[in-house]
């Protein structure tokens, strides 16, 4: 195992844990949308629910829409041949 030093810290640890952070951070980063999704439902008025529901549906489908519509560009034009 190979440890990484910037001005004498090691993160070879990190390194190792790369997919435990990235699967983490997105767990939290759903669970604080649906904190988001659910606060708006049931504190606030139903139409700021409903609006913000739907703000956050059309959020997400783009993403997912233009990770998914970008993907033949990024296979067929990458950077290696």
């Amino acid at each position: 195992m190979r440890y990484y030093y910037i001005q004498g810290l090691p993160f070879g640890r990190l390194y190792d844990s790369y997919y435990t952070i990235l699967a983490l951070t997105g767990a939290g980063f759903i669970l604080a949308l649906l904190g988001i999704a659910t606060y708006a439902w049931f504190g606030l008025q139903r139409v700021v629910g409903i609006f913000t529901l739907a703000c956050l549906g059309v959020s997400l489908l783009s993403c997912v829409c233009g990770r998914w519509c970008t993907e033949p560009a990024l296979t067929t034009y990458g950077p290696y041949p």
